[in-house]
């Protein structure tokens, strides 16, 4: 049984909250995006049961995946000093 509609799926799923999280971030609200953890791991543990030449078709996605997790982590960087979150160093 192949994963790949699964991985698509979740990968799907993710981009979503991510791209609703940064939304709300920009408009300074507080989000959770704490549901991303399980998307992730899912996606990681059936890409990997895959292997990487299943999963070539699904690299598109992943790269919109890549980029919006750097554009929330840009927007969270931006607006910690908003809420008082501490930024570590290194």
């Amino acid at each position: 049984m192949t994963h790949i509609p699964e991985i698509q799926t979740e990968m799907e799923k993710a981009i979503a909250l991510l791209s609703t999280a940064t939304e709300l971030m920009n408009r300074d609200r507080l989000v959770s995006i704490s549901a991303l953890n399980g998307m992730i791991s899912n996606i990681c543990l059936w890409m990997s049961e895959e292997g990487y030449a299943r999963c070539a078709s699904l690299k598109p996605l992943l790269i919109r995946l890549n980029e919006q997790i750097d554009s929330f982590h840009s927007v969270l960087l931006q607006k910690s000093g908003v809420f008082n979150i501490p930024q570590k160093n290194g």
